[in-house]
C-alpha cells in the first residue's frame, strides 16, 4: 500500500546525443520529462529546434495522422475481414533485429503505402461528391428531355430565346396571357405583340416552358415573367439535353470505375494491415520523442532536461545513461507535500487490480494516503455480496482464470490486472453463494423437482444455505449491509486520522475523527443491547451486561459535547457553541450514508429472486412441452436468461460498489487530484520491443 517516492532528476548532456539519450529514456520508461521552472531556465535558453527538425516533426505528425487513416479505411473496406487484435492477445513482441529488419526493407515502400491509400479514399470521397452532383443534373435535365436546342442558347440578333420555369400547370396560351397581363398598360394594348411559347413538360407543380420575343421587348417580358414567378433552369449547358445526359452517363460511369479501382487498390493491400500498424508505432514513439524537445533548455553545446523519476529506478538510470553517454545527472529529493510531483502507485497482488479503480477516480494527492488496498479489501467483499450467487461467481471465476492462463504471455498488464481483480470478486461471490445456499438462483431444487419428480416441502432445499436465505430474512441482510456499512465507514475515518496525523493536525484529528468515533461506537453498543437486533441475528439480547449499555451512553454524551466543545472556530463563545452544535448535526450524514448500503440487500436479493423467476419458467414451459424436447426448452431458457440476469446484475454490482468506494469511503479522507506518472515510454498500440523494460 504505497505510493513509490519520486526523486527530481536534472540531466546535462552534450547536444549530439540528444536524439539517442531521448530514445534510451523512451525504452527505458523511467523518466517522466517535465518544463522548467521561470528560475531554473536561466541555465539557459529554450530549446531552438533547428529547421530540419520542425520539418521533420511535421513529416512523423502526418505519418502518423495517415497511418492512422489507413488502418481505418482499410478496417472499413474489408468487411470485417480486416480488425483489432483480440484485447487478450495484447500487442506482438518484436526483436531490435526484427524493427531493425523492417526499417532497412520496408520503411520507406510503407510510407508511400500510406500516402497511396490515402488518396486512393480521397479519390473515393470526391468521385461519390461527383457522382451525387451528377446524379443531381440528370434529375434536374429530366424535364427539358423533349428541348432540342441547348439551354444556352440565346436567340438571333433580332430575336431572344428565354428558358424557364412557371409555377402551377400551365398551357402555351395561359403562359401567354399571364405575360401580356402583366405588361404595362400601353404595351399591353398592343395587340400585335411577337411572342413564341412552347411548353416543354409540365411535372408536379411546374411548368417547363420556352418563349421566343424580340430583344427589344426582352427586358419587359422578362419582368413580366418573373412577377409570375418566373425562374431561369437550374442546369445550363452548350449541348442539347440529350446529348447533356449521354455525356453526364458517361462521365458517371468514369466516376464508378475510378472508385472500383481505388477500392480494389486498397483491398489489395489487406495483407500489410501489419506493416502499416509497425509503422504507426514507430512514427508515434519518433513523434514523442520530438513533443519532449520543447520542453529541453539549450546552452551552448550542451541541452538540459528536467523531470522526476521513482526512486527505486534512480540508480540504474544514472548507471545506463552515464556508461552509455557523456552526461551528467543530479539527483533531488522530493517533499512529500510536493504538489508538482507525479503519482505512481504500487501494491501487492490483492490490491494492485484496483488500482484502475483509483486512478478512473482520481489518483491520491501528496496529502492523501494510498486507498488501494482499503479499497481492495471491500471491493471484492462488496462485489460478491451484490452478486452473491456461487453459480454466477463460478462462471465470472473461470472465464477470469481461463483468460489469465490462456494468455499469460500476451497480457498487457493492465489486462492482467482486471482480470485479477475479477478472479478475486467471483471468488467472493462464491464465497456468498454457498453462504446464502444460492446456486444460478434455485436451480438444484427446480432441476429435482421438474425432472426427478423430487418435492421437497417449504424451506426444504437441497441446497441449504450455510448462513441463511436472504430471501426468506431480508431484514438480516439489511442489517448485516448496514454493518459492513459502518465498518467501511470507520475505515474511511480511520484513513482520515492517519492522513491529519501526518500533517501533524492533531487538533483536528480529535475533533473531526476520535470524537465522532466515540459518538457511534457508544450508539452501536446501545443498539446491540436492543430486542430488535437480537431478533434479526438470533441473539440473546438480555445477557448483554449493563454496563455494556452505560459505557455506551457516557461514551455517546461525552463525545457528542466534544464535538459541540471543538468544533467551532469562532471567538464568540455562543457562535463557537452553534457551529459545534452544527457540526453535532453532522450524525445524519453519517446516518445516510449507513442507509446507502442497504443497496447491497437490494442487489443481493435481485440476483437471486430473478434467477429464481428465471428457474420458474424454464421449469413451466419444459413440463408444458415434455420429454427430450422440454429438456431443450429448459436448457435454452436457462442459457439465455442466466446470461442476462448474470451480465446485468454483474454490472449493476460494478457499478455500485464503484460508488460505495468514491463516495462514501472517498468522502471521509480522500481529495485526489495527484498527477498520473507519465514517462516518455513506448507508447505503442499494436507492437511491443523486448528491450523495453516496463512496456508490457
Amino acid at each position: 500500500m504505497a505510493k513509490l517516492q519520486m526523486q527530481r532528476v536534472y540531466l546535462c548532456a552534450l547536444k549530439r546525443d540528444r536524439r539517442d539519450i531521448l530514445e534510451t529514456l523512451q525504452r527505458l520508461e523511467m523518466v517522466e520529462v517535465r518544463d522548467f521552472g521561470e528560475t531554473e531556465i536561466m541555465l539557459g535558453n529554450a530549446f531552438e529546434e533547428d529547421e530540419e527538425d520542425i520539418l521533420l516533426r511535421e513529416q512523423v505528425r502526418r505519418n502518423v495522422e495517415d497511418a492512422e487513416d489507413s488502418i481505418d479505411i482499410i478496417k472499413n473496406m474489408s468487411g470485417g475481414k480486416v480488425a483489432e487484435p483480440f484485447f487478450l492477445k495484447g500487442r506482438k513482441c518484436l526483436s531490435d533485429k526484427e524493427q531493425k529488419d523492417y526499417l532497412k526493407n520496408n520503411y520507406d515502400k510503407d510510407i508511400a503505402l500510406v500516402r497511396q491509400i490515402v488518396s486512393d479514399n480521397e479519390n473515393i470521397k470526391d468521385q461519390k461528391s461527383e457522382i451525387s452532383h451528377i446524379n443531381a443534373k440528370l434529375e434536374s435535365l429530366k424535364p427539358w428531355m423533349d428541348l432540342e436546342l441547348p439551354m444556352s442558347f440565346e436567340g438571333t440578333k433580332s430575336t431572344k430565346f428565354i428558358v424557364g420555369t412557371l409555377p402551377e400547370s400551365l398551357t402555351r396560351i395561359q403562359i401567354k396571357d399571364i405575360v401580356m397581363a402583366n405588361l404595362d398598360e400601353d404595351l399591353s394594348k398592343d395587340d400585335e405583340l411577337p411572342i413564341e411559347v412552347n411548353v416543354i413538360s409540365t411535372i408536379d407543380v411546374l411548368t417547363y416552358f420556352t418563349l421566343i420575343c424580340l430583344r427589344k421587348d426582352e427586358e419587359k417580358i422578362v419582368e413580366s415573367l418573373r412577377k409570375a414567378g418566373f425562374m431561369p433552369p437550374i442546369i445550363d449547358g452548350d449541348k442539347p439535353a440529350l446529348e447533356m445526359e449521354r455525356d453526364l452517363k458517361e462521365q458517371l460511369k468514369l466516376a464508378q470505375e475510378s472508385i472500383k479501382k481505388s477500392e480494389s487498390e486498397i483491398n489489395s493491400k489487406l495483407d500489410k494491415i501489419d506493416d502499416i500498424r509497425f509503422l504507426l508505432d514507430y512514427e508515434t514513439l519518433r513523434l514523442d520523442r520530438f513533443d519532449v524537445v520543447p520542453r529541453l533548455v539549450n546552452a551552448n553545446q550542451v541541452f538540459f532536461l528536467k523531470g522526476y523519476a521513482p526512486l527505486k529506478y534512480v540508480n540504474e538510470l544514472r548507471e545506463i545513461i552515464s556508461t552509455k553517454f557523456a552526461a551528467d545527472i543530479r539527483i533531488e529529493n522530493v517533499e512529500e507535500d510536493d504538489e508538482d510531483a507525479p503519482v505512481l502507485l504500487s501494491n501487492n497482488f490483492l490490491s494492485s487490480p484496483v488500482e484502475g479503480v483509483i486512478e478512473s477516480y482520481s489518483l491520491p494527492s501528496a496529502k492523501d494516503p494510498d486507498p488501494t488496498l482499503a479499497v481492495s479489501i471491500f471491493y471484492y467483499f462488496m462485489f460478491g455480496l451484490m452478486l452473491s450467487d456461487a453459480g454466477y461467481g463460478f462462471v465470472i471465476f473461470a472465464a477470469s482464470i481461463a483468460g489469465l492462463i490462456l494468455f499469460r504471455d500476451s497480457l498487457e498488464d493492465s489486462w492482467r490486472k482486471t482480470l485479477r481483480m475479477y478472479t478475486l470478486a467471483g471468488a467472493f461471490t462464491i464465497f456468498w453463494g454457498i453462504l446464502f445456499g444460492s446456486y444460478f438462483g434455485d436451480i438444484v431444487d427446480v432441476t429435482a423437482k421438474t425432472f426427478f419428480g423430487k418435492n421437497l416441502d417449504a424451506g426444504q432445499s437441497l441446497a441449504a444455505p450455510v448462513w441463511f436465505n436472504p430471501v426468506v430474512q431480508p431484514m438480516r441482510l439489511l442489517t448485516f449491509s448496514l454493518i459492513v456499512g459502518i465498518i467501511h465507514l470507520f475505515v474511511g475515518m480511520f484513513m482520515k486520522a492517519i492522513k491529519l496525523a501526518k500533517q501533524k493536525e492533531y487538533k483536528a484529528m480529535f475533533s473531526e475523527v476520535i470524537l465522532w468515533y466515540g459518538i457511534l461506537i457508544g450508539c452501536i453498543m446501545l443498539l446491540v443491547s436492543t430486542e430488535m437486533l437480537g431478533s434479526i441475528f438470533s441473539y440473546d439480547y438480555t445477557v448483554i451486561p449493563p454496563i455494556v449499555v452505560s459505557v455506551g451512553k457516557i461514551l455517546a454524551i461525552v463525545s457528542a459535547i466534544g464535538i459541540v466543545l471543538t468544533n467551532g472556530s469562532a471567538d464568540n463563545f455562543g457562535v463557537k457553541i452553534a457551529q459545534g452544535l452544527y457540526a453535532l448535526y453532522g450524525i445524519s450524514g453519517y446516518l445516510s450514508d449507513v442507509l446507502s448500503y442497504s443497496r447491497l440487500l437490494a442487489l443481493g436479493l435481485a440476483t437471486g429472486v430473478i434467477a429464481s423467476v428465471i428457474n420458474m419458467m424454464a421449469a413451466m414451459v419444459a413440463q408444458s412441452v415434455g420429454g427430450v424436447g422440454g429438456v431443450i426448452v429448459f436448457i435454452i431458457i436457462m442459457i439465455a436468461g442466466h446470461t442476462f440476469n448474470l451480465l446485468i446484475n454483474a454490472l449493476g454490482a460494478y457499478v455500485h460498489t464503484n460508488r460505495l468506494q468514491y463516495v462514501e469511503l472517498f468522502g471521509k479522507f480522500y481529495d485526489g487530484g495527484g498527477l498520473k506518472f507519465s514517462p516518455l515510454k513506448m507508447n505503442t498500440k499494436y507492437f511491443k520491443f523486448k528491450e523495453s523494460r516496463k512496456n508490457g
